[in-house]
């Protein structure tokens, strides 16, 4: 069973309290020690021993967490390089769709521009010469458009 960075983090703090503890006993114990005599030396002593004894194993658990959660954050890392490189290229796809679709739209919107142009070329032409004779009133004439009952 694969062990999870979050699993893997409260153990740690717990192992590395204990040590810590430990280690704080062990210098307490060493400081009295200098001042204690007889059997409360002994006494003394062998609670040294007994700490001592557990911090091997507390350090031992300890760095074997530690061990764990650097090995399992590892493989996160990845992983997760894995999910971004993956979901850059589906953005760089996504963003390359959308400029296709943009680039068609904008061809087709210029196809038109063009072709309205074209149809409207023979009006433009005919605005750009202010001459007597093509003048708006001939142009109306000339095309045959009357309104009953007004002149021009």
């Amino acid at each position: 069973m694969p062990v999870l960075r979050y699993d893997v983090h409260p153990r740690i703090y717990q192992a590395r309290e204990r040590y810590e503890q430990d280690c704080l006993r062990i210098n307490s114990f060493t400081a009295n020690a200098s001042i204690v005599q007889g059997r409360e030396l002994e006494k003394l002593q062998r609670q040294l021993d007994k700490v001592n004894a557990s911090v091997g194993g507390n350090e031992r658990e300890y760095q074997g967490l530690v061990r764990m959660l650097e090995e399992s954050t590892r493989k996160w890392e990845v992983e997760w390089k894995g999910f971004c490189d993956h979901v850059q290229d589906l953005e760089e796809e996504r963003l390359d769709f959308i400029k296709d679709n943009i680039w068609v739209y904008a061809n087709a919107v210029s196809s038109v521009c063009v072709t309205d142009d074209e149809v409207s070329q023979p009006d433009h032409r005919f605005a750009r010469q202010p001459t007597d004779e093509n003048n708006l009133s001939s142009r109306v004439r000339g095309c045959g458009w009357r309104w009953k009952g007004s002149k021009l």
